[in-house]
């Protein structure tokens, strides 16, 4: 939530909300929020947990850079990047992160676009467009090559996440020069309920990554999405 505050993401309140509203009914009603919490609090995890927790949720495939220090060198909420189209001055993704793998040298980024709901608000392929072209043009400045771009659509995928997901994906690729855009693109697509399931199954947890996940499982709860409370060794307040 500070990151929220600190990127003007937070708000104002409304001038239609009446007096006495709860912070639980602003934070229910805001994906910035909710986004800021949830992946504040997974970057306070060690760096290993935090990409392994991304891997469950988006099956993704880092089985070959799984040996050796894995590092999360960069972590920013609502970069503002040069829009390389004619949309807008700039795009902002919700989170940009680069996990270094320093055995090995290399980095994988990841972007988040990030939806309030998994209905409501949804995904749109000219947004993802935006993101990842504008991605692109700053990535080929960098002095090392990027090994892989991820790029992560969460929640706005409707009631059926999987089929959707495909759909845009498609037209995605089929709207945009290949040229353009980063020859190692990786796009996985899933609802927040997906994230909350991964979470709840962890174990092996330290003391402090319990309070952690507990809070996460909170900030989704407190968003309208079911949790099982398995975190049951845990005694807070």
């Amino acid at each position: 939530m500070l990151n929220a505050i600190l990127s003007g993401k937070s708000g104002t309140l409304s001038q239609d909300l009446k007096k006495g509203t709860s912070w639980r009914t602003l934070f229910k009603g805001s994906e910035d929020l909710l986004t800021a919490t949830v992946f504040e609090r997974l970057s306070y995890l060690p760096d290993a947990r935090f990409l392994e927790i991304l891997a469950d949720t988006f099956s993704l495939n880092i089985r070959a850079y799984e040996a050796g220090a894995i590092k999360l060198e960069t972590i920013e909420f609502w970069p503002r990047w040069e829009d390389v189209t004619s949309h807008a001055l700039i795009v902002e993704p919700d989170v940009y992160m680069r996990f270094l793998f320093e055995e090995r040298e290399q980095m994988i980024d990841v972007i988040i676009e990030a939806k309030p709901f998994d209905t409501g608000t949804l995904q749109y392929k000219t947004q993802w467009e935006r993101q990842i072209l504008s991605y692109n043009v700053m990535a080929d400045e960098l002095d090392r090559p990027i090994t892989e771009v991820k790029f992560l659509a969460l929640g706005g995928l409707g009631v059926d996440s999987r089929r959707m997901f495909s759909r845009l994906e498609k037209e995605f690729y089929q709207s945009v020069d290949p040229k353009s855009l980063p020859h190692n693109l990786t796009m996985k697509g899933v609802s927040w309920n997906d994230l909350l399931k991964v979470c709840e199954k962890l174990d092996n947890l330290s003391g402090f990554e319990t309070r952690i996940i507990s809070d996460i499982l909170e900030s989704l709860s407190l968003s309208g999405y079911k949790k099982r409370y398995h975190l049951g060794d845990l005694n807070k307040s």
